[in-house]
């Protein structure tokens, strides 16, 4: 764990970059994309219509 604090206590948010196909993709609209899909997923799945829907097949 001291290991991680140590390598996390160097690195700054410019060392930390995301590169794919040549571009550069900014973290933070990534991070807010990704929570927001997480957070509808979760929503879908614990609504009301979706539980119905579940209790009814399991019968």
């Amino acid at each position: 764990m001291s290991t991680t604090a140590i390598i996390a206590y160097k690195i700054t948010p410019d060392d930390v970059n995301l590169m794919f196909q040549g571009y550069n993709i900014p973290l933070i609209p990534l991070w807010l994309v990704l929570v927001s899909l997480i957070g509808f997923q979760w929503w879908v799945g614990l609504s009301k219509v979706m539980t119905q829907y579940l209790s009814s097949k399991n019968r």
